[in-house]
C-alpha cells in the first residue's frame, strides 16, 4: 500500500498522524525503498525477531506435528 493508503487507514483507526509522521513509519516499514509497504514486511516489523528460546519451542512444537513430512490444517487443530 502507499503512504496516502496507510496514513488514511490510520487515521481511520483513529490515529492522527502528520504527513510526515507518516513517512517516517513508511520509511520503517518499506523495507525494499519502493515508497509502499509490503504486507509480509509489515508483519515482520510489526513481530520483530524471535530469541533462540523462542525459536527452540516454535521448532519443537513444529516437529511434533510433523509426524509424516507435511503439516495440515487437521494436525495442528
Amino acid at each position: 500500500m502507499d503512504e496516502d493508503d496507510f496514513r488514511w487507514g490510520l487515521i481511520d483507526l483513529g490515529l492522527q498522524l502528520s504527513k510526515e509522521e507518516c513517512s517516517e513509519l513508511v520509511k520503517q516499514f518499506d523495507k525494499s525503498n519502493s515508497g509502499k509497504i509490503n504486507y509480509a514486511d509489515f508483519l515482520n516489523e510489526l513481530r520483530g525477531t524471535c530469541n533462540a528460546e523462542r525459536m527452540e519451542i516454535i521448532q519443537k512444537a513444529y516437529a511434533k506435528i510433523n509426524v509424516n513430512g507435511t503439516v495440515k490444517l487437521d494436525d495442528i487443530a
